[in-house]
């Protein structure tokens, strides 16, 4: 799976408001902090959800840092935490926020291709 691909997978494991989350990486279905791969998630933040369908699910590696600089460079101009975590934390932001910057990120990975 290339980075184009791992965003477009991800995009739809929290492409629901239910199956999106803030304040950890995953969730299952009572709420309760998991790690991303564990099979009881449901629920994702932007950056869980790029390590539940990668195939190199730790952080640090090539395949996750790629996936979360593509979504960085696309963080709305008036973020100034340049991170996606804190973008998808931030309490004001939105489920659609989020959307919105994946289907950004895939757009600008499409049009270099």
């Amino acid at each position: 799976m290339n980075e184009l691909e791992l965003l477009k997978v991800a995009r739809v494991k929290i492409a629901k408001p239910e199956n999106w989350t803030q304040g950890w990486y995953a969730r299952d279905a009572s709420g309760y902090s998991v790690a991303p791969a564990d099979e009881s998630a449901c629920k994702f933040c932007a950056l869980g959800a790029i390590l539940a369908c990668g195939d190199d699910d730790s952080f640090g590696s090539a395949f996750f840092e790629n996936a979360a600089a593509s979504l960085r460079k696309n963080l709305p101009v008036d973020f100034a935490r340049a991170c996606v975590m804190g973008f998808n934390d931030d309490p004001k932001r939105t489920h659609a926020e989020v959307i919105d910057l994946f289907d950004r990120t895939i757009a600008s990975l499409e049009a270099a291709s």
